[in-house]
Parts: structure tokens; C-alpha cells; sequence
């Protein structure tokens, strides 16, 4: 397990030095936590990926970047009230390119894209895996850390599409 305060790993190699157990391919990285919303609004919501990624939020599929292709941006969008949201982000790779960078837009940062930043339940991690600081922090969080908090899956060759990794050990 890992934390990543973005997930931002736009260029080949940048997963591989942010975990380095992680092999080149075939591979899958869930990461979850929450956002916090200041002002309720439509957000839209991006991945960038090589191979597939997906983006819930609130257990909604917002983004689908799936499959086997070369960096690819997908965007949705959702209405948001303000408060916390559960954010689950999916990310595999079965060969080739390795990158995943999920941003959002809306009220909250003026409807310019920005590098997602979110929080997670835990105890605070002994090494944060991204050079990047949060856009925005919770005020008076009790129990929640800086980060989304990663998980990684080593995959055989014959990955093709995004595993279910909730059922996964």
C-alpha cells in the first residue's frame, strides 16, 4: 500500500519511481479516499491513462477510460452538493506506457482543470509517493490523512481489461 496526495503520473517511469516494487507491466492500482466539495456545483472529472482507468464518486461511474490504448483523456461530469464524497479511482496496465493522471473542474476551482486532491481514513503514512501538495485541505478533519490511499495488484500477461479488484485480497 501506498499514498498518493495526486495521481499524477503523466510520463513513463514516474509510477515505477513512485513505487518501485511496481513492475513495468501488467499490473492493476485502486486508490480511494474522498474529496471535499466547497460549493455545490456540476464538476467534471478527467483520467488520462495508458492503459484503462475508471473514476466513481459517491459509488457513481463517472469516468470510463477503459480498455487496452495509448494515453487517452476521458472527462464526465456530475452535480456535486458541498461536504466530503467517496472517490474511487481504477488504473491497469498490461504493457507499453504506464500512466495515469486524474484531474476536476467546477465552482470550487474557478472551472479550471486541477490535479485532483483528496483524503483518506488512516494513520499518516511514513512516505508520500507524490512531489505535489494538496490543492485544498480539510479544515478540523479528525481521521483523515492527506492522500488517496493505493493499493497495488500484480497482474498476469493476460490482462485486458480492468479487474475487479474489490475482490481481490
Amino acid at each position: 500500500e501506498f499514498t498518493s496526495l495526486n495521481i499524477d503520473y503523466g510520463h513513463e517511469g514516474e509510477l515505477k519511481a513512485a513505487v518501485p516494487d511496481l513492475p513495468l507491466d501488467h499490473f492493476a492500482i485502486g486508490w480511494t479516499g474522498q474529496i471535499e466539495i466547497k460549493e455545490e456545483g456540476e464538476y467534471t472529472f478527467s483520467t488520462y491513462s495508458d492503459d484503462g482507468s475508471f473514476l466513481w464518486v459517491d459509488d457513481l461511474l463517472v469516468v470510463d477510460n477503459g480498455g487496452l490504448h495509448a494515453p487517452e483523456e476521458k472527462l464526465g461530469s456530475l452535480v456535486l452538493t458541498s461536504g466530503l464524497h467517496d472517490v474511487k479511482i481504477r488504473f491497469f496496465e498490461k504493457q507499453g506506457g504506464a500512466v495515469c493522471v486524474v484531474k476536476y473542474s467546477g465552482a470550487d476551482t474557478g472551472d479550471a482543470m486541477q490535479l485532483l486532491s483528496g483524503f483518506h481514513a488512516g494513520a499518516e503514512p511514513e512516505s508520500q509517493v507524490t512531489k505535489y501538495e494538496p490543492v485544498r485541505s480539510l479544515e478540523e478533519s479528525e481521521g483523515l490523512v492527506e492522500g488517496f490511499d493505493g493499493k497495488y495488484f500484480i497482474m498476469g500477461d493476460e490482462i485486458k481489461d480492468m479487474p475487479d479488484l474489490d475482490v481481490l485480497p
